[in-house]
């Protein structure tokens, strides 16, 4: 017989009305913590909002209830967790948008005015284990990235056990569990992979330790914290062709991690100038670019397709297009009325008469008789 694994966490109807109405939630773990859930789906850049019904700018009125939300918490002096399946960021590798860009920028909007309560951020989706510290405000305020049990990107199957104080509520380390599938895709036996503080030599994964690590990427001198960190990603996955990063490129990526950005242009140019400094302080070393700056090929790839169709509502450069019927028949309008003035402006002016219906023939179109 199967388990029972359902759990009673809340109330839809009474405790969150807006589990049931948007599919996110707000749980109070106690009486300093509270973890807020995001409905992460309507951000994705392959939605096209056509399904969903409401303001575009703020699918399900998430965004409203959030900053509603965090300032009650704020109100209340209480510490917040953020959780959700699919990172408001772009991909540290090859710049892919997880989230539509104007999403990222709203998101980061209202988690920076209320950055000192937040403990940190929990998300999913992109199968490999990052920590991003963020500063907003003079404050780091951390975005974590878990792995996943499916190997479908070669990483190691795995799940990670969390710890935190119970006072502070600060992070204080993550263990990774997982089997070491094997290239026939065989499962092993689960073990344990690593532990973040171990890994990287720190006391903890407190805001002051995760600013130190930081500053440890940027460092030339650290030749394996780059290594380790993207070994890490996969849950030590021997099926992974790039995870010793020894060349500037890969150093760069694992640099440019610690930085929000909501534009590829602008990971670009980070990545290209971190690896430009450690060609510049690290003799010998590979530039790796055609191998592991991945961003340089989804920007070409980007650049390529024409742009002339309606710019100003694009939100990202790896969405198409947005096609908008209200915009399109506006344009078509003016178009007709625009012929229709220049049709009259020649009747009037120089007296020329348009008609539809052949074989009529008016004063104006007498045939003209050529001398002999």
């Amino acid at each position: 017989m199967a388990p029972n694994y359902w759990m009673d966490l809340t109330d839809g109807k009474e405790d969150n009305p807006t589990l049931v109405a948007g599919g996110y939630s707000i749980r109070h773990i106690d009486k300093k913590l509270t973890v807020i859930t995001l409905n992460t789906s309507p951000y994705i850049p392959t939605h096209s909002g056509a399904h969903i019904s409401g303001d575009l700018n703020d699918p399900l009125g998430q965004f409203k209830w959030l900053k509603k939300t965090l300032r009650r918490l704020l109100h209340e002096k209480k510490y917040v967790l953020i959780c959700g399946h699919v990172p408001p960021i772009l991909h540290m590798t090859d710049g892919d948008y997880q989230w539509k860009r104007k999403y990222i920028e709203k998101y980061i909007y209202i988690i920076t005015l209320f950055a000192h309560i937040f403990k940190a951020q929990m998300f999913g989706h992109t199968h490999g284990y990052e920590m991003h510290a963020f500063m907003l405000r003079e404050t780091v305020v951390p975005l974590y990235v878990v792995g996943s049990m499916s190997p479908v990107y070669g990483s190691n199957p795995s799940f990670a056990v969390w710890e935190y104080d119970k006072i502070t509520y600060e992070i204080l380390d993550y263990h990774v569990f997982g089997t070491r599938g094997t290239e026939n895709m065989q499962q092993g036996k689960w073990e344990h992979i690593f532990s973040a503080t171990k890994s990287y030599g720190l006391d903890n994964l407190s805001k002051k330790q995760l600013k130190i690590l930081s500053k440890r990427f940027d460092d030339h001198e650290n030749e394996l914290l780059a290594a380790e960190y993207q070994n890490n990603r996969y849950a030590r996955s021997e099926r992974r062709k790039h995870v010793y990063c020894k060349d500037a490129a890969c150093r760069a990526i694992v640099a440019c991690s610690s930085t929000w950005f909501t534009d590829i242009h602008e990971l670009y140019k980070c990545q290209l100038e971190k690896s430009k400094y450690f060609m510049s302080k690290i003799p010998g070393i590979e530039p790796g670019k055609l191998k592991t700056l991945d961003v340089i090929k989804r920007l070409e790839a980007e650049m390529s397709t024409s742009r002339m169709l309606y710019p100003a509502l694009e939100t990202g450069l790896t969405e198409k297009p947005v096609f908008n019927t209200l915009l399109t028949c506006a344009i078509a309008s003016l178009t007709v009325l625009l012929l229709a003035i220049i049709i009259l402006v020649l009747y009037k002016v120089f007296g020329i008469k348009f008609l539809s219906v052949k074989g009529i023939q008016t004063e104006k179109s007498k045939p003209m008789k050529v001398a002999p």
